[in-house]
């Protein structure tokens, strides 16, 4: 699949926020089921060659209505830093998790890259790093959702929950990115009918499939090379409930 894409900012440092681990709580990802659930991990290399290093996940954008809510039973340091603040849920490798936990704040790298498919809808890529692993949360630009997250961008703080997929924990990061850098996302995010959005569903297996390819973006630590990627993928919300069901059944096989 052919992509045009463009790069928002070179690697920056993230805002690792050391301690905001938390464990034994509800879960609030699509991947991450309740009432003694199996965790939904799909391991992408079973489907595509190209992804021997590679493990697909499902994640969710949280408004700031919604924070409060879902993380109501978690510790007062995570519930005070994200309170009233756009949220990206995922999920990581058992491995990159426990390197996440041994990271310091300035060994976290983020990149905004952005890039139009072969039939011209427009996805967001937000990548984090540590050693050679990384994390990588897809956005379909053509969803209302995924507007609205991005026009407040402009005026809100974006934090990350990275859930380890070996257990219940996760890892709470604040975005270092700057507002303007999501101004070049808004810009391939015009509003898209629902004929046309239902279109784009179809495109999905290939995006993430390219996506999980270790080789679609560059190390974010220089000479080290990426070793394993985890992909979140964010579903449009054009798919209903019982197709998004359908999905998250085919990938637990």
């Amino acid at each position: 699949m052919a992509f045009n894409s463009f790069d928002a900012n070179r690697p920056r440092a993230g805002a690792y926020t050391k301690g905001a681990y938390f464990g034994a709580h509800k879960a609030i990802y699509m991947n991450r089921l309740q009432k003694n659930q199996k965790s939904q991990k799909h391991s992408a290399s079973s489907q595509h060659p190209l992804s021997q290093t590679a493990s697909l996940y499902f994640s969710r954008l949280m408004r700031p209505t919604e924070v409060a809510e879902v993380t109501k039973d978690y510790p007062d340091q995570v519930r005070k830093l994200i309170a009233g603040h756009w949220t990206l849920c995922g999920d990581v490798s058992a491995q990159m998790f426990r390197l996440l936990q041994e990271s310091r704040a300035d060994q976290l790298p983020t990149r905004l890259t952005g890039f139009r498919s072969s039939d011209g809808f427009g996805y967001g890529v937000v990548t984090h790093q540590v050693g050679g692993h990384q994390h990588r949360s897809v956005l379909c630009l053509y969803d209302p959702s995924v507007r609205e997250f991005l026009q407040a961008t402009a005026k809100d703080r974006l934090y990350f929950l990275l859930g380890n997929d070996d257990g219940d924990e996760a890892a709470l990061l604040r975005s270092p990115l700057k507002p303007v850098e999501f101004i070049p996302l808004l810009a391939m995010s015009p509003d898209a009918s629902e004929e046309q959005q239902r279109k784009a569903v179809f495109e999905l297996p290939a995006i993430a499939a390219t996506l999980s390819d270790a080789r679609q973006v560059p190390s974010l630590h220089g000479c080290q090379p990426v070793e394993q990627v985890s992909v979140s993928l964010l579903l449009p919300g054009i798919l209903g409930e019982t197709l998004r069901t359908a999905m998250r059944n085919a990938a637990r096989k």
